[in-house]
């Protein structure tokens, strides 16, 4: 038997590739390289790899926008130009998240074409409420702070877009008429030109432009709905008690009773309209919760707001709360538990316990400014 040599992985070359020939990159930050800064404070215990993952994030892409001629669109992040994918690390856009979305991706049924300048506004993770206030919404700033009207441009967007994203485009003011639906199960969308903002962290680290970018959301928001700051509690713990998880604190409720008696607000945002939770974080000066998407809210506070996770003991589900509190001025710590229960068929599913003791001394010094 004659033996099979293997295919070789197909390599993606990076849209930054293609500057100078089929598109521009608009620096507003250049990249850099250097070890992040420590969290401001950790309690609990932690394993040898949390840190070993964290200060290996060294590299951070430069900040801005790319604008390129004679792309297409298929699903959420496959960009091709001519025969090629293209991957985009600046775009959080990576080989893996290619061969994903090639492994699951039916055949293309419809071909568009769209003249003119449009944005597009998706990528991994696009129907996750999280990577909204992590990535897509610091886009719609950075984009402003390029220098570009965002009330005036086109978003090419899926047309299965989850209605918390629509709803913060339509309180930032960008209305129906300027989104482009498509297809992205079936769907190849090619456009005359095309704005591609950056992410504005690398997971771990954050751009010094994210301050700026939030400015604009938080500018155009005050506008459009004020933010009552004065009237909000400073100090809140956000409780994930009514979110689906896989990431399972088992002792929640006692983690929450502790919070309260402490002085903090517990409340459920996701209970809440997104205009409520607008006001709720301009007015925050301390914010504690379970590591998520809620958490994620942080975008809208101001700099100097105290920021407190509480996670697991494990690498996952990342760091890019240090990376927003980088960017944004926010002193910015961890609460570690330990992994109880883990699903052996799914790393990201876990039960885990936080220490009271623990929790007791963080409150009492980390957070109690």
């Amino acid at each position: 038997m004659t033996a099979t040599t293997p295919s070789p992985a197909p390599t993606y070359p990076d849209l930054a590739d293609l500057i100078g020939t089929a598109a521009t990159f608009q620096v507003l930050h250049p990249a850099s390289r250097r070890v992040p800064p420590p969290p401001r404070f950790t309690f609990g215990p932690m394993t040898s790899a949390i840190p070993r993952h964290f200060y290996s994030q060294m590299g951070l892409h430069a900040a801005g926008v790319f604008e390129a001629t004679g792309l297409t669109v298929e699903g959420t992040h496959l960009l091709r130009h001519g025969e090629k994918l293209h991957r985009a690390g600046a775009l959080n856009i990576h080989a893996r998240d290619i061969d994903l979305a090639l492994s699951s991706r039916p055949a293309v049924s419809r071909r568009r074409h769209l003249a003119g300048r449009h944005v597009l506004l998706a990528g991994p993770g696009v129907q996750v409420y999280g990577h909204w206030l992590a990535e897509y919404l610091p886009r719609l700033g950075l984009l402003a702070a390029a220098g570009h009207n965002i009330h005036t441009l086109s978003y090419l967007l899926p047309a299965n877009l989850p209605g918390f994203a629509r709803e913060w485009l339509r309180l930032l003011g960008i209305g129906k008429r300027q989104i482009v639906p498509y297809d992205a199960g079936t769907e190849q969308v090619s456009v005359e030109s095309l704005l591609l903002p950056t992410t504005l962290h690398n997971g771990v680290r954050g751009s010094p432009v994210w301050r700026a970018a939030a400015d604009v959301l938080a500018d155009l928001m005050t506008t459009r709905h004020g933010d009552d700051a004065a009237a909000q509690p400073a100090r809140i713990y956000l409780s994930r008690r009514g979110a689906h998880s896989a990431r399972n604190l088992v002792n929640r409720a006692a983690i929450e009773a502790q919070a309260a008696q402490a002085g903090y607000v517990v409340l459920e945002p996701e209970a809440m309209p997104l205009a409520e939770q607008w006001r709720l974080f301009r007015g925050a000066r301390v914010i504690i919760g379970e590591y998520g998407s809620a958490l994620h809210g942080s975008l809208f506070t101001p700099s100097g707001t105290i920021i407190g996770a509480l996670r697991a003991d494990a690498v996952q589900p990342g760091f890019i709360q240090s990376a927003m509190g980088e960017g944004l001025g926010h002193p910015t710590g961890y609460l570690f538990g330990r992994v109880l229960m883990q699903d052996p068929g799914n790393a990201l599913r876990y039960d885990y316990e936080i220490d009271q003791a623990d929790f007791h001394s963080c409150l009492r010094t980390a957070l109690a400014g």
